[in-house]
């Protein structure tokens, strides 16, 4: 109960999130698997045609990592149930094995009731282990405002 908040308390507790660690190339494979993968293509800066405004020489088109694992959990979600859990997110938290994106099911400032079921469902799906809490990387402190309005 120390990380859950409580406004009689002075000092918050850090951001945690309750999920999975997101093995970043694991993600992709599934999401190429899929055909989920998402691509970016960037103003060619150093192209010598470049010049300012619409229109100018673009980069070839490469893979966006974070789009790409988005639209896999947000697709995957789907179609376990309509609904999927509001506070679904993807989380920066780099303490985490396998370091940076990190599949948040909630926080404990938002903590939603998640049934065990979906859970289930969406870890398989994702080929994930047990969901475990880990420290937000912005709101890593106890402070006397929380990360949000609280």
């Amino acid at each position: 109960r120390t990380f859950v908040p409580c406004r009689k308390r002075k000092y918050k507790p850090p951001l945690m999130h309750y999920g999975w660690s997101a093995h970043r190339l694991k993600m992709l494979k599934l999401a190429e698997d899929r055909q989920l993968t998402q691509m970016v293509s960037y103003m060619d800066l150093d192209h010598p045609d470049f010049h300012d405004g619409p229109g100018g020489p673009m980069t070839a088109p490469e893979v966006d990592d974070v789009d790409t694992v988005d639209v896999l959990v947000f697709t995957t979600a789907k179609q376990i149930t309509p609904n999927p859990p509001p506070n679904l997110q993807l989380a920066l938290v780099t303490n985490a094995p396998n370091a940076c994106l990190f599949i948040s099911l909630y926080t404990n400032y938002e903590p939603e009731p998640v049934s065990e079921d979906f859970i289930e469902k969406f870890r398989v799906a994702l080929e994930l282990g047990k969901p475990q809490w880990f420290l937000d990387d912005q709101y890593m402190v106890w402070t006397e405002t929380g990360p949000c309005e609280f």
